[in-house]
């Protein structure tokens, strides 16, 4: 006689409870995705992306809403032969700084024992080391930050992100934040230089994912 066998349960799908479920379509949050979808339209024209980012209460969908949308961003930018599109996603729930933030980064861009040591370098010595393999990428690359609030005052990469181009550290590399927080006072709570470079030109965007 076996001793497992299937059963008949309430679920028709139970993995889709698990944090990996991509889900086909993302029910009820039409008004959200479509002000999300016009932020990320930059992307598809050839400009420079927008900063965006993101609140709302943990468990409204935040990430699972940016992670259905970059998808098919990236397989709708596959018609257009001018668009090279990079996506590079972090989640910084254990990163309490922009140095930590930065070698992560950078870690994560780098191949495998080509890594550096989380300390003893000097904080723009990552940040250059970051700008280098960013900009061996080139084209379009959107960094999602994801719990962006968990590096609290210490944003100096917020700053230095988006001002990259402008201030000769980046060329061919056209680089936008995608910042994703529980914390809907954190962009308050950002230093007043950081908030106004993340909404230079119009290139600002923020908005929020409300309980249903």
């Amino acid at each position: 006689m076996r001793r497992f066998e299937r059963k008949q349960n309430i679920f028709r799908n139970k993995d889709a409870l698990g944090e990996s479920y991509q889900p086909e379509r993302i029910e009820e949050r039409d008004e959200e995705i479509e002000e999300y979808m016009n932020a990320l339209q930059p992307v598809i024209d050839g400009w420079e992306p927008n900063n965006i980012f993101l609140y709302g209460n943990t468990g409204v969908g935040k990430t699972a809403v940016t992670d259905y949308l970059l998808d098919r961003l990236q397989d709708d930018v596959a018609a257009y032969d001018d668009i090279d599109l990079s996506i590079i996603s972090l989640n910084c729930k254990t990163l309490n700084s922009s140095y930590q933030v930065a070698v992560e980064l950078v870690n994560e861009l780098r191949p495998s024992g080509g890594e550096i040591s989380t300390t003893g370098y000097p904080q723009q010595t990552v940040f250059k080391k970051l700008y280098q393999e960013l900009e061996a990428i080139g084209g379009t690359i959107l960094i999602v930050l994801d719990e962006v609030d968990s590096i609290g005052d210490r944003d100096e990469l917020l700053y230095e992100l988006p001002r990259a181009r402008a201030n000769g550290n980046l060329d061919s590399a056209k680089v936008g934040v995608i910042g994703i927080s529980n914390d809907f006072k954190f962009r308050d709570q950002l230093d007043p230089r950081v908030q106004d470079t993340l909404c230079e030109r119009g290139r600002g965007i923020h908005t929020s994912l409300a309980h249903c």
